[in-house]
């Protein structure tokens, strides 16, 4: 995103070359055996020792699925998130369309000014009893000078409210955009540990008095993702403030922000559901997502600082959740793959829902880097099936465009060579 809110394929924030060091030596083989001795001596035996009196055995972790048949994992087959490289670029003029539903709960969505000097209110929405999500994006401008950018949550009611946050995920402050996007995203993927917060009539506490609070030097980014549920009528406020002592939201005023400008407001419905399909054959199956087409257009809201129209450029913060079913008339081996469909850096992550490995959440890319240049011949491997005739296999995942990512992000399903392991 670039400071009038639109991401440009000119601008490449947050990504710095790395040299790869050497790692430390490996060690003889002879002490690998000595140190790891007592280790596989524990293995050995431990299948015949029985279970200590009144200690339960545990089973085995939910969190390590079974796979399935249509599976097709060898040695030779990367992990998900690992980048692989194509023969060549897939071609984007082949991205099918899709249609979705649209459902979740109201975004509020701060992301402008980007840039921020001074003080002053930087977003507002309120919200009713029910659900709400929260995308907080800001970089301090101010030279020589800490910011913070604390999230205000104020009851608009005459009675308690209780606010439960559900899912959760900051990190910076810090000058590695692609990494802040990245990270913050994957956070907030893997949380699942509600915490509640009880304010009293007309009263109002802090969302996050933890991670929000973060000293934001010049030229540092903070992201926020949240999500929840309120049962009673409240407001947010993101604030931008030089200090945390005196947080009394009536006495901030907000920024002015022209009518033209975007990546600020309250939009609905957060969540689009999409149905995929790939048939088989020779040809890839392609699609972007957070393109902007006719088919997936960009979020319209409302500011309710000014109460102008404003678009979210890029649907930052609204979760796509893709269903991806694949079949094919003959035995046939296909790979799905993941990555950047721009011109410029992409750091992104997915929670995988369906198919090898549910539930766990995957980096785009995982290794040997964490971003992506742009769009090219290198993608994120996420899964590979060998498909049987006339049976369906379903992977699903959920995607959200990742903060300091250009867009659109590149789904493709890459037909094997039966002879080929990869």
């Amino acid at each position: 995103m670039n400071r009038n809110g639109v991401p440009s394929p000119m601008v490449l924030r947050g990504c710095r070359a790395r040299a790869i060091r050497p790692g430390p030596r490996a060690p003889a083989p002879g002490s690998i055996l000595v140190r790891f001795f007592p280790m596989l001596l524990m293995l050995a035996v431990l299948p015949v020792l029985p279970a200590l009196p009144g200690v339960p055995v545990l089973p085995l972790s939910p969190r390590l699925p079974v796979l399935p048949v249509a599976w097709a994992a060898s040695p030779s087959t990367p992990y998900p998130g690992a980048i692989v490289t194509l023969d060549s670029p897939p071609p984007l003029y082949l991205a099918e369309s899709f249609t979705y539903t649209e459902s979740g709960p109201p975004l509020l969505f701060s992301d402008q000014p980007e840039y921020v000097r001074g003080e002053g209110i930087l977003a507002r929405g309120t919200f009713a009893p029910g659900a709400w999500r929260l995308f907080v994006y800001h970089v301090n401008q101010d030279s020589g000078l800490a910011k913070y950018f604390p999230v205000v949550v104020r009851n608009l009611s005459d009675k308690d409210v209780t606010v439960v946050v559900h899912r959760e995920g900051v990190r910076g402050p810090s000058t590695g955009y692609n990494w802040v996007g990245q990270e913050a995203l994957r956070a907030f993927l893997l949380s699942n540990q509600p915490r509640r917060i009880v304010i009293p009539a007309g009263g109002w506490a802090l969302l996050d008095p933890v991670g929000l609070s973060r000293p934001v030097g010049e030229n540092q980014l903070i992201e926020g993702l949240y999500e929840g549920e309120v049962d009673g009528p409240v407001e947010m406020l993101v604030l931008a403030t030089n200090g945390l002592d005196d947080l009394e939201p009536d006495r901030f005023h907000p920024y002015e922000v022209d009518p033209g400008k975007n990546m600020r407001g309250t939009f609905p419905s957060a969540d689009r559901y999409v149905e995929l399909e790939w048939k088989g054959g020779e040809e890839q199956g392609i699609w972007l997502f957070a393109s902007g087409k006719y088919y997936d257009p960009f979020q319209v809201g409302r500011d309710e600082l000014d109460g102008n129209t404003r678009m979210n450029f890029g649907n930052y913060g609204v979760i796509y959740h893709i269903t991806l079913r694949l079949r094919s008339e003959e035995r046939q081996r296909v790979r799905v793959l993941f990555g950047s469909g721009s011109g410029c850096g992409f750091a992104g992550a997915i929670r995988i829902t369906a198919g090898p490995q549910a539930g766990r959440v995957v980096r785009i890319p995982e290794t040997p880097r964490r971003t992506f240049p742009g769009y090219g011949r290198e993608m994120s491997f996420l899964a590979q099936f060998e498909l049987e005739p006339g049976k369906e296999v379903v992977y699903g995942f959920d995607f959200m465009p990742p903060g300091a990512s250009c867009l659109p992000a590149l789904l493709v399903v890459d037909p094997l060579p039966q002879e080929t392991e990869q």
